[in-house]
């Protein structure tokens, strides 16, 4: 059997609801301390001792650690008798690619992310490059796999035209970066040539007030719907979806927003950035619909086409789900990701091209540890990998 030890450098175990009753697993650290153990904030020699002294006592088979937050677990399972390591790295805002939750940036990731019988899953290729050019994971050790959604769970619905009109929704946080202001111009804009449509941001964040502020000014108050839940959950997007007519993602970032493949899996049509990724994991079908985000005359047009044609908005969202059951099921990222557990944990299946080490980290390392394989996750990374491994892991 396999057992899995959990550690959420957060302290956050919410996700643990997702492992089935059949799953072996516990917490490392019942009793509390996580957060000044190992969270941001604590002293750096602090956080490496203790993540070491963790492997030390766990000695589990694999490491498998979730991002910028477990730096310190890359840094300490090193040398010869390292543990195989998976490390999931999701993509970074701006400023934690310079500085980041580990307060070192690129000076402490260069020595921690390189390393032999390590595996590094990017969510996108921004982040790959990332890992590789800048912070020295070896490339062919860096893989680009995007997370799959449970079909069964997020499914089509029929595109209707209700009381307020076409829906216009989004699924993001609401961030600045998300750039939902963009939405509400062209909000606005529709209802001065007399479409009745309406606005649906889905999601919690500090750029509310704003943009209740932003629609205020521009007399749409009335249009826009503010839904406090976290629509990244698989329930909620179901439920959510079911209110809107065409997904928006004007976004300025080019990561792969999970909240799109979720719309994709819903069958909705698509009104995105072209120069964004949710333009690059979008059907053809799409392509009137994926505008540069500063040309908004040309959003808005596309956002007019879909407006009047709820067949047009039908077909597209059916070539969208048909997207997402080809490219984005759950089962197909499950196999991926057992079959690079299986690489990494079987001996002599992982030959990974040893790191040229400079004078500097040759000096300034951590000791290896002896016979150490483990796991350190952070956060709700353990739902997307409690399946597939072999013998013990522990999670942090």
């Amino acid at each position: 059997g396999c057992e899995h030890v959990l550690l959420a450098i957060d302290d956050d175990y919410a996700a643990t609801r997702l492992l089935g009753s059949e799953t072996r697993w516990r917490r490392l650290n019942p009793g509390g301390a996580t957060k000044r153990e190992f969270g941001g904030g604590g002293f750096l020699i602090s956080k490496l001792w203790s993540s070491r002294r963790v492997l030390a006592q766990e000695r589990p088979d694999l490491v498998v650690t979730a991002g910028l937050g477990a730096t310190e677990w890359l840094a300490v399972n090193r040398g010869g008798s390292a543990a195989p390591h998976l490390h999931f790295q999701d993509p970074v805002g701006p400023e934690e690619a310079v500085e980041g939750a580990d307060g070192r940036g690129d000076w402490g990731r260069r020595r921690a992310f390189p390393g032999q019988r390590r595996l590094f899953i990017a969510g996108d290729a921004e982040t790959a490059g990332l890992l590789s050019d800048r912070w020295g994971a070896p490339k062919s050790a860096v893989r680009d796999l995007p997370w799959g959604v449970d079909l069964d769970i997020v499914r089509p619905q029929r595109s209707k035209t209700n009381a307020g009109g076409v829906v216009f929704g989004s699924l993001s946080p609401l961030v600045a970066e998300k750039r939902h202001d963009r939405l509400l111009r062209i909000l606005a804009s529709l209802v001065e040539r007399g479409r009745n449509a309406s606005v649906r941001l889905v999601g919690e964040g500090p750029d509310r007030r704003r943009l209740e502020t932003a629609a205020q000014s521009m007399e749409i108050e009335d249009r826009v719907i503010f839904v406090e839940r976290d629509g990244l959950d698989p329930r909620v997007a179901m439920e959510e979806t079911a209110q809107m007519d065409v997904y928006v993602d004007l976004a300025d970032v080019s990561r792969i927003p999970a909240a799109a493949v979720l719309a994709m899996a819903a069958g909705l049509p698509m009104l995105a950035n072209r120069d964004g990724a949710a333009a690059r994991i979008a059907p053809c079908a799409n392509g009137l619909f994926l505008r540069p985000v500063r040309d908004e005359s040309a959003l808005t047009a596309a956002a007019e086409l879909l407006a009047a044609d709820p067949d047009l908005r039908e077909g597209v969202g059916a070539a969208n789900r048909a997207a997402a059951e080809e490219r984005f099921g759950r089962d197909a990222m499950v196999k991926a990701f057992k079959d690079l557990i299986s690489e990494l944990s079987a001996p002599g299946r992982l030959a990974l091209p040893a790191p040229q080490k400079t004078e500097a980290e040759a000096t300034d390392r951590v000791p290896a540890l002896s016979r150490l394989s483990g796991a350190a996750t952070r956060g709700s990374a353990e739902e997307r990998k409690r399946d597939g491994e072999r013998g013990r892991s522990a999670s942090a």
